[in-house]
C-alpha cells in the first residue's frame, strides 16, 4: 500500500520500535454501538505485573475525564511495560481493559463500553465466582485451517476451534463466558444465540470455560504467549483483553546503541473472507 501511493518501496516492512520513553497514547473511551463518548465516566492509565495482571502502585499513572467526544490522553508509556486502561463509570464499577505493549506510540486507541444493564448484560449470564471476558483482536482469528489456524489458549484450553471460529465467520472477537454456570467446559456447542445470527463486523463467538480467579490468555499462530488477568467481580466490573494484529511474537526494543535486527515480513495469506 506505501508503494501503491507513494510510487516508492517502503525502507522496511518490520514494525520498528519506538524507544520506550518516547511512546506515548490516546484514543476514544465510547460506548458501544452508539460511538458516543462516555460522558461522566474517568480512564485511568495504570502500569500492570505482566506475571500477575495486578496493578503496580495505589495511584493511576493518569486519570483523564471523559466528556460526549470520549477523547483521552495522550500519556506518556514506557514501551517495555504492560498496562491496564480502566474506565470508572459514574455508577460505580470499571470496564477493565488489557492490551499488548506499546511497541509504537498509538493515538487512535478505542476503548468500547457499555452501560450496565445494556443489551449484553440480558443473554450472558454471571457470577461472583466466574470471569466474563471479551477477548478481540484487528485481525480475524481462524480455527479451521489446520496447521495455519490461530490459537486463543485460556488457562491451557484452546478456544478457537472449527466449531467456534470458522474463517467464513470473519470473527474478530470472542466473548468468553460459562454458559448455564456450571463450571464446566464445553466448546462443542460452537457458536451460540444470539452472536451466531450476527454478520460482520459485529459478529461475535464465545466458548463457554467456567472462569474463576485469576486467568492466562494468550493468542499466537501454532502457539501461544501468555499475559495472566486479574480476576473482577462480575457485578460492577467488565473485563476485555486486546490483542494487536501481528503474526509472532511482540517485537522487543533493542538494547541501547543496537540496531532492531531485519526480519522478513510474515508469509500468511492475507485475511479475507473466502468467496
Amino acid at each position: 500500500m506505501y508503494e501503491f501511493l507513494t510510487g516508492d518501496p517502503p525502507a522496511t516492512t518490520d514494525l520498528v520500535p519506538e524507544p520506550p520513553g518516547q511512546v506515548t497514547v490516546a484514543g476514544r473511551a465510547v460506548l458501544f454501538p452508539e460511538n458516543v463518548g462516555y460522558d461522566g465516566a474517568t480512564v485511568e492509565v495504570w502500569q500492570v505485573d505482566p506475571a500477575t495482571g495486578h496493578r503496580v502502585g495505589s495511584r493511576p499513572r493518569a486519570s483523564f475525564p471523559i466528556d460526549e467526544g470520549g477523547q483521552f490522553g495522550p500519556v506518556r508509556v514506557n514501551g517495555r511495560q504492560h498496562y491496564e486502561f480502566a474506565i470508572v463509570r459514574p455508577s460505580g464499577g470499571a470496564h477493565h481493559f488489557y492490551v499488548e505493549p506499546f511497541v509504537r506510540s498509538d493515538h487512535f486507541l478505542r476503548l468500547n463500553s457499555s452501560r450496565p444493564g445494556g443489551p449484553l448484560d440480558a443473554i450472558i449470564p454471571d457470577s461472583d465466582e466466574t470471569t466474563n471476558l471479551v477477548i478481540t483482536r484487528m485481525r480475524e482469528l481462524w480455527g479451521d485451517q489446520g496447521s495455519d489456524s490461530d490459537r486463543l489458549v485460556i488457562d491451557g484450553t484452546d478456544v478457537v476451534l472449527p466449531a467456534t471460529s470458522p474463517r467464513s465467520g470473519v470473527n474478530l472477537a470472542m466473548f468468553v463466558h460459562d454458559d448455564g454456570l456450571d463450571g464446566i467446559t464445553d466448546l462443542g456447542k460452537g457458536e451460540l444465540f444470539p452472536f451466531n445470527l450476527l454478520s460482520f463486523p459485529d459478529r461475535r463467538r464465545r466458548g463457554d470455560p467456567g472462569l474463576a480467579g485469576r486467568h492466562r490468555v494468550g493468542v499466537g499462530r501454532g502457539g501461544a504467549a501468555g499475559r495472566r488477568r486479574p480476576r473482577h467481580g462480575r457485578q460492577r466490573s467488565q473485563l476485555a483483553v486486546e490483542h494487536g494484529q501481528r503474526v509472532g511474537p511482540v517485537p522487543r526494543h533493542p538494547p541501547a546503541g543496537r540496531a532492531l535486527p531485519r526480519r522478513s515480513p510474515p508469509t500468511r495469506p492475507p485475511r479475507s473472507a473466502p468467496t
